[in-house]
């Protein structure tokens, strides 16, 4: 299930300084309408909730289990999350 789905919007995308995140995919955000904002270098701690969200996934949940697919990954987490 997409955002889009569900009726949401994504108003802000946080990214760090990645080479993989490319001018191409900002423009992609933007053109949904979505601020880019790109993190400043060697700043760990202003992406920290997210970071420790991620972690907490991992740790608590995927690592107990083989992933078959997306809509596999999805049930997981919605159950992970209820």
């Amino acid at each position: 299930m997409d955002l889009q789905d569900r009726g949401e919007k994504v108003s802000y995308l946080l990214r760090d300084g990645d080479t993989k995140f490319t001018q191409v995919f900002d423009e992609v955000f933007k053109s949904e309408g979505t601020k880019v904002k790109k993190l400043p270098g060697e700043s760990p701690n202003l992406n920290s909730f997210a970071e420790r969200f991620v972690q907490t996934i991992k740790n608590e949940c995927l690592r107990h289990f083989v992933v078959f697919g997306q809509s596999h990954l999805e049930f997981l987490l919605r159950e992970f999350a209820s």
